[in-house]
């Protein structure tokens, strides 16, 4: 965690946290490399894959661009404005970073599973609340702009006297979060269904649920006495709990989909992508 010098800061604080964050950059830049030669392998011998394969492009590249940004604020490498604000708003930068992620691959994420399964028609061979693959796309932007806000309530803008209205903000905001996550999690559950190894494809969306989880420990843990070492605990709880949850909700996700392109098995899957239904 980056202190500001008027807080006892050491220099190693800086490179120490930022440390797993860097690996997780290096991890979504290999994978971005790899995505790019699936998809231009994808170009020349099969097009079904292209649009797969270009979804693992933009996702890996949205997600090395925000670590790559994390690393560089942890290490010091902020603004003047930011260099001279206090520990909060270096969070709500970093926090910003992840939402801003969050927005455009979560829905690209959604896209990806619809394009994985290779049904000809939405829906078919299965019960779906939905009528086209964007609304669960869109429920999925909401679900994260759901939980900027409960971000926000809890820690930025709650201030003595105005407490009570911002917890019950983020209360309202967070179940609606949660809401949002079922009605997705319910339709890929009942998408993948008749799935070969489902278990594995289901893994990806499953995992979903530590994302609220790391939020509401970092929400209880900030509610005491403010201090150097609870602050720094919630920067290290927030970037190595939803940097794992991005390696493999996101990560393995695409090695998945490369792997399974150049006909290398990933955690057991040898099916090839998009699925063919008979």
């Amino acid at each position: 965690m980056l202190l500001l010098e008027d807080e006892g800061a050491e220099p190693a604080d800086r490179v120490g946290v930022s440390f797993f964050s860097r690996a997780v950059f290096a991890f979504f830049l290999a994978l971005l490399v790899l995505s790019i030669a699936a998809t231009a392998s994808a170009i020349q011998t099969d097009y079904s894959a292209v649009y797969l394969s270009t979804l693992s492009v933009a996702i890996t590249f949205v997600a090395a661009v925000h670590y790559r940004s994390i690393v560089r604020l942890r290490e010091g490498a902020q603004p003047e404005w930011l260099a001279r604000s206090t520990r909060a708003n270096l969070e709500l930068q970093i926090d910003a970073l992840r939402m801003t992620d969050w927005l455009i691959t979560m829905p690209l994420l959604v896209l990806k599973f619809y394009a994985i399964l290779g049904r000809a028609e939405f829906g078919k061979g299965y019960d779906s609340f939905y009528t086209a693959q964007e609304q669960p796309a869109l429920i999925a932007v909401v679900m994260i702009a759901l939980g900027a806000c409960v971000r926000l309530a809890t820690d930025d803008f709650a201030k003595d006297g105005l407490n009570a209205f911002w917890t019950g903000g983020a209360l309202v905001c967070y179940v609606l979060a949660l809401l949002c996550l079922l009605l997705l999690t319910g339709e890929l559950l009942s998408a993948t269904a008749d799935v070969a190894n489902r278990d594995v494809l289901r893994s990806f969306f499953v995992v979903w649920v530590g994302y609220p989880l790391v939020s509401l420990v970092c929400i209880v843990w900030r509610r005491g006495e403010p201090d150097a070492y609870r602050e720094w605990f919630v920067s290290v709880v927030r970037d190595v709990g939803y940097g794992a949850l991005d390696c493999y909700s996101k990560g393995f996700f695409v090695l998945l989909t490369v792997g399974a392109h150049f006909g290398v098995p990933i955690l057991g899957w040898t099916h090839s992508l998009p699925l063919v239904w008979k």
